[in-house]
């Protein structure tokens, strides 16, 4: 799963549909296509001195 949450592997179709059927959602749910200029990530920040 690490794999592919990291992008380092791409799951089956059998492993989509049982994570949609774990996560209680439709395959195609998994599948559904964004924008990717909705989806931010925070920067990493360095810590502050006071």
């Amino acid at each position: 799963m690490v794999y592919i949450e990291h992008g380092q592997r791409n799951p089956s179709l059998t492993t989509l549909i049982n994570l949609a059927r774990g996560l209680h959602v439709q395959p195609s749910r998994l599948l559904a296509v964004f924008d990717a200029e909705q989806w931010t990530f925070p920067e990493a920040s360095s810590p502050t001195q006071d």
